[in-house]
């Protein structure tokens, strides 16, 4: 069984219990226990290896944001916070994830970037980041 303590950050573009743990401190929620998080990985996790990847990671979030405010705000919220304003480049993104004490690689966050970049400019669009946050960038790769 994967514990808290036993995840290693920053493998294969993929978010373990630890990395979730402290994304949930940072994000404000200080009270969560190793257990709810170990919850929270088996609730995602499709491959059952313990970890989520990044889609099941937006997923997950997405349906913990608030219901009241208006549809698409969180994402531009987030979006606005990670971001210039026009996009989200490298360094934007890795300071972002470094910040929530996620230890990240150059070639990791350029792994993420090209990921979401449809428009291949480089960088994460506004619209790129609410295709990748709504889930419908997978189906627009594949289509």
């Amino acid at each position: 069984m994967i514990s808290v303590d036993s995840a290693q950050p920053g493998s294969d573009q993929v978010v373990g219990a630890k990395e979730i743990f402290f994304i949930l401190r940072a994000q404000g929620l200080s009270s969560v226990t190793e257990s709810e998080v170990l919850d929270i990985v088996s609730e995602c996790d499709s491959s059952g290896l313990g970890e989520v990847n990044f889609e099941e990671f937006c997923n997950f979030f997405a349906k913990m944001l608030p219901a009241e405010r208006e549809p698409g705000q969180e994402i531009s919220d987030a979006f606005e916070a990670i971001g210039d304003g026009k996009s989200v480049s490298h360094d934007n993104l890795k300071e972002a994830i470094v910040s929530l004490g996620i230890g990240v690689q150059d070639e990791e966050v350029r792994e993420m970037i090209e990921e979401a970049d449809i428009d291949l400019r480089g960088k994460i669009s506004r619209e790129d980041f609410k295709l990748m946050m709504s889930n419908r960038h997978k189906d627009t790769i594949e289509t």
